[in-house]
């Protein structure tokens, strides 16, 4: 059956959008992480413009920006702009934490270019068991 034969005028409600297809967002990527080391990150030398969400697991991090430091504790996650200015890196112990990439299409909805929250663990463990489904 074809979808013109499924849409009937007196049953079916059916709003068309005009969307420019060239900003619609996207997911680029995501990944789970246990940082070596000497993970260390430029945000400003990143080569793709995109938005990063990262939330920390355990462990803890760092986001340094020219005016402040931020600690990337255990259900701390920040939403930046990328490419920016400032650094994220590991703190003397392992750092785990899970990161989604978007494409800039979802920049038009962000009122800050950077942003460190606090969010409960209850919240996004779902998120996190979905993502963990999605993996190979």
């Amino acid at each position: 059956m074809k979808q013109e034969e499924i849409i009937e005028p007196n049953r079916t409600k059916l709003q068309r959008f005009a969307f420019d297809n060239q900003r619609l967002p996207y997911l680029k990527g995501f990944g789970f992480d246990h940082s070596p080391a000497e993970y260390y990150w430029d945000a400003k030398e990143r080569a793709q413009s995109l938005l990063v969400f990262q939330y920390t697991l355990s462990g803890v991090g760092y986001l340094e920006t020219p005016a402040k430091m931020y600690e990337l504790k255990a259900n701390t996650f920040f939403l930046a702009e990328l490419p920016q200015r400032f650094t994220y890196y590991r703190g003397e112990e392992e750092w785990s934490f899970v990161y989604l990439e978007f494409s800039p299409e979802f920049l038009q909805w962000i009122d800050q270019p950077l942003e460190v929250q606090t969010c409960a663990e209850d919240f996004i463990a779902p998120i996190i068991a979905q993502l963990n489904q999605l993996l190979p």
